[in-house]
């Protein structure tokens, strides 16, 4: 293609891009300096092809911190640090000699590998950063702390750093996988997981505590600052995350391996001692299992507290297919299964993610990281990576944004998916595929700031980017979403009748002759609408809706004002369906002619009278509905 010509149809394609939509999840193209994305490489004494992007902590004071990390066939004992501007990504030229980038060498003896970062920033804007490093032949985890210069803080521990290896076993490889501050003392506290060495195959999590001038709190772990929780029947193999209440104790999150052999998400508490909270449910700890489509791998990987102590615990399931779905699990202050959110507290990413499994010791780069945050309308935000396959297609990083009550937010993102895929092949040079790796996510009101690893022909970037996440404000008003859901279960303590056929609306209604749907149990659910409109009603995801378990066959009927009487079925039917494509056995009912202002009702039942094998009732639902101001609250199962 002629240069001229190529350069005015990205130009076309730009402006067209920057005025037709600038929703929720589009990018900022006012931030940073290559089509809305700030870009970092080739740090001062940093070994080629560069610094993976291992960490990012956002300051108090408008500057953001970067920080780089290596594979272990790269030894290095620099940490690469970028300073930003937080607002625009712009170099803080008041950092690094006026270049806004640096290398400080690490202050750890011996110490080679320095990786699996993460970091925070102290009120006074000092970094600390956390990881493990490997020393003489074995790794240890380390908390260091930097000042705002980017040079270690010799008031920290030995000379800035200190290290920590658990005991867990009598030779071991362990890091630091999570870190809090806690405001009022400075003090910090850490998760992660010990592997043991010298032909072992055992793991196990661990915690610790650092004074704010990082010693060993002795007041934690029975005076040794260390402890290496226990959950009974189960071996607790990693903790990856951890999130401060705001009485000082801790929640953690991380793995389980049963003695049945599959993975659960492992939720925590801890008293101020470090021992599991005896106020907390189960003495401490609550095991979250999915169990997607038959499969026994769930994984703990982040956690957030809302203001009013609820928690909201984020994860992966795998299913038969090797595809990964994200998966939210909300529990109230005292660990019980929050009935408000998702279908018992249980909410799946609208969207599955490729290949998202990997070996636990796979380097930085091949690992999904997966990132979670909470805007401060409640907005759950979640990041993570989705690999295309053959593997050597370019892989992309996913931004969802679920609802306070754990929908999916359909004003996110374009077509209503609620979920935005981050692909940097613009901003970098060169023709090769890029791989996009998340490493940060900070979801506020306007905006959402983000993070990723971007490799191209082998050359490693650090990108940060920003989301429009306004909320679609009109007039100062908030928008509707654009459905509402309703959450219930159906089981066989429900009422039975005789359903209709499937059939269109304008149709004739007639009741089901097929063997076994005599006496299929139901739900009623009211709905109303205040203006003449169509209506739709899912349990697709793609639209909304979720059921659980997978594999449920249903079928959803709408009556109209007259009302449902489970002895004349077809009495008052407007239109009736059972699968929604060939390729699901979920129910999709949708009108063609919009329906007059009135109250009417949705009924939900199943295909058959007795769901076989896989989906033997009972069925826990979230079903959606359109217009979104539809939704009311589901009566007893009544003529009505």
């Amino acid at each position: 293609m002629h240069a001229i010509t190529r350069l005015l149809l990205i130009s076309l394609a730009l402006i067209g891009h920057s005025q037709a939509d600038e929703r929720d999840g589009s990018i900022v193209p006012g931030y940073g300096s290559v089509f809305g994305r700030a870009v970092f490489s080739d740090f001062p004494n940093a070994p080629h092809p560069g610094a993976y992007f291992g960490a990012m902590a956002v300051s108090s004071f408008g500057n953001t911190w970067l920080f780089g990390e290596f594979e272990s066939f790269e030894p290095n004992t620099g940490l690469p640090i970028a300073r930003i501007s937080t607002s625009t990504g712009a170099l803080d030229l008041a950092f690094g000699s006026g270049t806004g980038m640096r290398s400080s060498p690490f202050p750890i003896a011996g110490g080679t590998w320095f990786r699996n970062l993460n970091a925070l920033t102290q009120a006074d804007g000092k970094p600390i950063v956390t990881g493990d490093a490997r020393i003489a032949g074995r790794d240890r985890g380390f908390v260091c702390r930097l000042n705002a210069a980017g040079t270690f803080d010799p008031s920290f521990g030995t000379a800035g750093c200190v290290t920590v290896r658990a005991f867990a076993f009598p030779v071991e490889d362990c890091g630091i996988e999570g870190l809090v501050i806690t405001p009022s003392t400075g003090a910090i506290s850490v998760v992660g997981d010990c592997s043991e060495a010298g032909g072992g195959s055992g793991q196990r999590a661990f915690t610790a505590r650092f004074t704010s001038m990082g010693l060993l709190d002795t007041e934690y772990g029975a005076g040794a600052g260390v402890t290496l929780p226990q959950i009974p029947g189960a071996s607790l193999r990693n903790l990856r995350a951890l999130a401060l209440r705001s009485d000082g104790r801790i929640m953690a999150v991380g793995t389980v391996r049963r003695a049945s052999n599959e993975l659960d998400i492992a939720l925590l508490r801890l008293s101020n001692d470090g021992t599991l909270d005896p106020d907390y449910v189960n003495g401490g700890y609550r095991l979250l299992s999915v169990n997607l489509n038959g499969n026994v791998d769930d994984i703990g990987t982040g956690i957030a507290i809302r203001p009013d102590g609820r928690v909201l615990t984020m994860g992966t399931t795998e299913s038969l297919s090797d595809d990964g779905e994200v998966v939210l699990w909300q529990t109230t202050p005292g660990g019980a299964l929050d009935s408000s959110f998702g279908t018992n507290g249980l909410a799946l990413g609208p969207e599955p993610l490729k290949s998202l499994f990997f070996p636990e010791q796979q380097f930085v780069a091949f690992r999904a990281r997966m990132r979670l945050s909470i805007d401060d309308r409640g907005r759950a935000v979640v990041m993570s990576r989705s690999r295309e396959q053959p593997l050597q297609k370019s892989d992309d990083a996913k931004v969802y944004r679920f609802l306070p009550n754990g929908r999916r937010d359909r004003s996110f993102g374009f077509s209503e998916r609620g979920v935005v895929d981050i692909d940097n092949d613009v901003s970098l040079p060169g023709p090769g595929p890029v791989f996009d790796t998340p490493t940060f996510v900070l979801a506020e009101r306007n905006r959402i700031l983000i993070g990723t690893i971007s490799v191209r022909d082998g050359k490693r970037y650090m990108v940060t980017l920003t989301l429009n996440g306004s909320g679609l404000f009109s007039d100062g008003f908030e928008l509707l979403a654009a459905s509402c859901a309703l959450n219930n279960t159906l089981s066989v303590a429900d009422p039975t009748f005789t359903r209709p056929r499937a059939f269109a609306q304008g149709g004739a209604c007639s009741l089901s002759v097929n063997p076994g749907v005599s006496a299929t149990r139901y739900k009623t659910i009211p709905i109303t609408l205040s203006a003449a409109s169509n209506v739709t009603a899912s349990f697709l995801t793609t639209d909304g809706g979720s059921m659980t378990p997978a594999g449920a066959d249903t079928y959803l009927i709408l009556y109209g004002p007259g009302g449902f009487n489970p002895a004349a079925s077809c009495s008052n039917a407007i239109t009736a369906n059972d699968d929604d494509s060939g390729s699901t056995l979920l129910s999709k009912l949708t009108t063609t002619t919009p329906l007059a202002a009135g109250n009417y009702t949705l009924v939900v039942t199943s295909f058959e009278d007795v769901p076989p094998p896989p989906a033997p009732l009972p069925w826990n639902y979230t079903l959606a509905v359109t217009p979104p101001n539809a939704c009311g609250a589901a009566p007893p199962n009544a003529p009505r």
